[in-house]
C-alpha cells in the first residue's frame, strides 16, 4: 500500500489496539502508536465502545500501555448527547449501561432507566437511547418498542455493529438487536456511531485534516473501512479482531474494500506518513 499523503489514523480499539474487552494489548499495537507519537504525526481512535464513560477508557488504555489523552477518543457516547440536542430532546429514555446514563447526563440531558422503570401514560414523549446491555430480556425489549409506538419518540442506537468477539467467539452486537426493534416498531434509528459517516467527519475535525490525508485502520470490514472509503480516507484491515482471514471482504462492493490488508498493527510500525 502506498502510505504517501497520509498525514494522520484513526484507529479503532477492541480487535485492533486491543484484543477484546480485557484490553490487552494486540502485540506490537503499543509500539506502533509510540512511532507516530515520535513522528509527530497525529491520531485518534474512533470507537463504538458502550459501556466505558470516555475518560474510563482513556484510564484503560493507559493502563495498557498507550500514551494517549481522552481528546484523542471519539466515540458513540459523546456523538449520541450531541445528536439528542440537533434534535430537542433534552430527556431521553435509555436502555444501556450505567456509562452511558453518566455520559448523557453530562451532556446535559435528563435521563430515565429504562431497565428500572416503564413509561407511563402521561409521561412526556422523549428519545429512546439503545445501548449495550447483557442478554436483554423480552421484557425490556417489549417496553422498548411500546415506547416506540408513541410518534414523538426518537430512537437513537449508539451504533450498527453487527457482530463483536467476546471470549474467543463471535457474539451478535448493538446492531442486531437495533435491527429487531426497527423491524418490531417500524421505526428507523439514527446511529450515532460506526457505521454512520458523522462519526467518521468528527474524526477527521478531530485531527484538523482533510479526510484523504487519514488512513483509518480497523478490523470490521463494513463498520470501520466501507465507511472511511466513501469519505475517501485510506483504510488498513487487520485481522487481529473479528475475522481471522479476508472471506468477509468478498460481501463488499471492490470498491470499498481496503487498500492494505495487515495481520496487526504491528505490520504498520515502520510506516510513515
Amino acid at each position: 500500500m502506498d502510505f504517501e499523503g497520509i498525514r494522520g489514523w484513526l484507529i479503532d480499539v477492541e480487535g485492533t489496539l486491543v484484543v477484546d474487552k480485557s484490553y490487552e494489548p494486540v502485540p506490537g499495537a503499543v509500539e506502533w502508536t509510540a512511532s507516530l507519537d515520535e513522528m509527530g504525526t497525529p491520531w485518534a481512535i474512533l470507537t463504538n465502545n458502550t459501556t466505558m464513560t470516555r475518560s474510563e477508557m482513556g484510564e484503560s488504555l493507559r493502563k495498557s500501555g498507550f500514551a494517549l489523552e481522552d481528546r484523542q477518543i471519539i466515540g458513540c457516547q459523546g456523538r449520541a448527547v450531541q445528536i439528542l440536542h440537533e434534535h430537542g430532546s433534552p430527556e431521553c429514555w435509555v436502555l444501556g449501561s450505567d456509562s452511558l446514563m453518566r455520559t448523557l447526563e453530562a451532556g446535559g440531558l435528563g435521563c430515565f432507566d429504562l431497565v428500572r422503570e416503564a413509561p407511563g401514560e402521561e409521561d412526556i414523549p422523549r428519545a429512546l437511547v439503545l445501548g449495550w446491555m447483557e442478554n436483554p430480556d423480552a421484557r425490556l425489549l417489549s417496553r422498548a418498542v411500546e415506547l416506540l409506538q408513541r410518534p414523538l419518540v426518537s430512537f437513537v442506537t449508539l451504533h450498527a455493529n453487527r457482530l463483536f468477539r467476546n471470549g474467543g467467539r463471535l457474539e451478535p452486537g448493538l446492531g442486531a438487536w437495533a435491527a429487531a426493534l426497527e423491524y418490531a416498531s417500524a421505526r428507523e434509528a439514527i446511529v450515532a456511531g460506526k457505521p454512520s459517516l458523522d462519526l467518521f467527519r468528527a474524526g477527521a475535525r478531530a485531527l484538523q485534516l482533510r479526510p484523504e490525508e487519514i488512513c483509518m485502520v480497523g478490523d470490521d470490514p463494513q463498520a470501520d473501512l466501507a465507511p472511511a472509503t466513501e469519505l475517501g480516507m485510506k483504510t488498513v484491515f487487520v485481522l487481529s479482531g473479528k475475522y481471522g482471514d479476508t472471506g468477509v471482504l468478498k460481501r463488499l462492493p471492490t470498491e470499498f474494500r481496503p487498500e492494505f490488508v495487515a495481520g496487526s498493527v504491528a505490520e504498520l510500525v515502520e510506516v510513515g506518513s
